[in-house]
């Protein structure tokens, strides 16, 4: 008997715990959490001038860029953009102690910073282009 109550409040510890914590570091580690998001924004926007740098290559050479290439460098600018908002919302957000009390408006913006910065490492991983044409080129030629 006291072998299943521990194995149950085990359990509920567990699913209590774990989103506690998660909530926790919204409040507390903001500035982890900015970091990150400033050191994945840069890695995203070497990814970007590197594809533009490609994009560009191929448009001296008279190939067609195909449609996802583009489509993908037009989500990296308006999330860049979207990016530099939030980071900018931040950093007015100092008013208790500086920015070292915790605040509303400093946890909804931490939990906006976690949502961005998943989504600045996905478009990170969708760089990619290798396998987008039939030919398994980066770009198409115009004939």
């Amino acid at each position: 008997m006291a072998e299943i109550a521990a194995a149950v409040i085990a359990k509920l510890a567990e699913y209590l715990v774990d989103p506690l914590v998660r909530q926790g570091q919204y409040l507390f580690c903001a500035n982890n959490i900015t970091k990150t998001l400033e050191t994945d924004k840069q890695k995203l926007a070497s990814t970007q001038d590197g594809v533009q740098k490609r994009v560009r290559e191929a448009l001296d050479k008279t190939e067609q860029i195909d449609e996802a290439v583009n489509k993908w460098l037009g989500e990296v600018k308006s999330h860049i953009d979207e990016v530099q908002k939030l980071e900018q919302q931040m950093k007015e957000s100092n008013s208790c102690f500086q920015g070292r009390c915790p605040t509303w408006r400093r946890y909804r913006l931490c939990r906006q910073m976690t949502k961005m910065i998943e989504a600045t490492k996905n478009l990170n991983q969708r760089s990619e282009f290798r396998e987008i044409n039939e030919n398994n080129n980066f770009f198409k030629k115009i004939y």
